[in-house]
């Protein structure tokens, strides 16, 4: 499941109370996921929402119990201090801590919430047996929780990449088991509005733009970097990286500058603490090829000689992945604004449109009027006449300028690219 699906499949489990497991590989988003549905949820219902968020590898099975206490000669034990704890059963717990001598305050009051058991596979045995009753009765030492609360768990279960636990049968009957697969365009969705506010680097966002492979890793590449002991570039070490790169742009020392003798090596030695090394040297050539020169904002608004140039060189390189993303970016700049776009900013679509390959130029137009096809449309509209109503004159041709359409479907060939 995507992260839509997963979220929406969340509020199903929580209407019957049924808990759910999130399998997936690391730095994917599983915790991400859970904290955006406690966001919706909060939204929907316009209510205050608890969350709960443990770690399991590192609880003890004393963790989960709570501390003893004897009363009348008998034994109860004090529920841990996170534990969202049943109003009725609350009642209960105070007369029994007032008789111990305590005095009982509930830390966590919310009548709904998310309790997320983090890193479950990789519990001890004995916590994995505590946390049964958790998972089906909904009760932790004979404690409830209320009936507002989803217990949701995320694994990595891929045994030959994580030194993790076997879950046997009966445990994992306990769950409604999702495979979580977020696609790309999850991320980026994601990324863009904090890219936007400055809290993630536009240079990672872009480098990831053309080069969506480098999003996740492969299995392959996982077990090398468990084997080596380097870092591995995953989803969450990009964010990681980008909100650093940003931050760094605000204390005046942005990374991508790397001008000073010295700084490449050091910039790459940052990149390659959260990327791995080879990763770390294929971003750096982006940004020392392609960052500083073809930004989208560069060929939609301030198309010139040094920004053709540039993408002509980069045409040349043959590098089609890289022109591909190009693509999704400068859509990306183009839909922001408004349907009817001024004649300059036509102008430059055109210009880039003619400098790029045909077949990059048919996804161009698939990708546009995927986002904003009244926008498209409304450009093709565009005929060749100046702002007195007579024709445009082509100055290299001497002949009239043919209207934006049809120059667009000469370009594109199929006329089914605009559809």
């Amino acid at each position: 499941m995507n992260v839509i699906e997963t979220r929406d499949y969340l509020n199903l489990a929580w209407g019957t109370r049924k808990s759910v497991m999130i399998r997936g590989n690391h730095g994917i988003g599983k915790s991400a996921v859970v904290q955006a549905f406690h966001s919706h949820m909060q939204t929907m219902t316009q209510e205050e929402w608890g969350i709960v968020d443990i770690r399991l590898s590192q609880q003890d099975v004393g963790d989960l119990r709570g501390i003893p206490f004897r009363i009348n000669g008998s034994t109860f034990f004090a529920p841990p201090l996170w534990l969202p704890i049943h109003e009725d059963y609350q009642k209960q717990l105070s007369k029994w801590m007032e008789l111990a001598g305590e005095t009982y305050k509930p830390f966590n009051s919310h009548a709904k919430g998310i309790l997320f058991l983090d890193e479950f596979n990789r519990a001890t045995r004995e916590v994995l047996q505590c946390a049964f009753e958790l998972v089906l009765d909904r009760r932790l030492g004979g404690v409830p929780i209320p009936d507002g609360w989803l217990v949701v768990a995320a694994i990595n279960d891929d045994q030959d990449i994580y030194e993790v636990s076997r879950l046997d049968a009966a445990l994992l009957n306990r769950f409604s088991l999702i495979d979580f697969t977020p696609s790309s365009d999850d991320w980026f969705k994601w990324a863009k509005p904090r890219v936007e506010k400055g809290i993630m680097h536009s240079a990672v966002y872009q480098y990831l733009r053309r080069m969506e492979h480098k999003l996740d890793p492969q299995k392959e590449d996982i077990i090398r970097a468990a084997e080596d002991g380097v870092p591995l570039f995953t989803r969450r070490s990009w964010t990681s990286l980008s909100e650093v790169m940003a931050e760094a742009c605000r204390q005046g020392n942005d990374l991508v500058d790397i001008s000073t003798p010295g700084r490449e090596r050091w910039v790459t030695e940052v990149f390659a603490s959260y990327l791995g090394t080879t990763q770390a040297i294929s971003f750096l050539s982006f940004i020392k090829t392609d960052f500083k020169v073809l930004k989208p904002s560069d060929i939609v608004d301030n198309w010139g000689l040094e920004v053709e140039s540039q993408l002509k060189q980069m045409c040349a390189s043959q590098r089609p992945m890289d022109l591909l993303g190009l693509n999704q970016v400068v859509v990306e700049e183009i839909v922001k604004r408004q349907v009817d776009l001024s004649r300059k900013v036509q102008e430059n679509i055109l210009a880039y449109v003619l400098t790029i390959p045909n077949e990059v130029a048919m996804d161009f137009f698939t990708i546009w009027c995927k986002k904003n096809k009244s926008q498209v449309d409304c450009i093709y509209e565009m005929h060749a006449l100046d702002q007195n109503g007579k024709s445009r004159m082509d100055a290299t041709t001497g002949k009239p300028i043919q209207p934006f359409k049809m120059r667009i479907y000469e370009v594109a060939a199929k006329r089914k690219a605009l559809a």
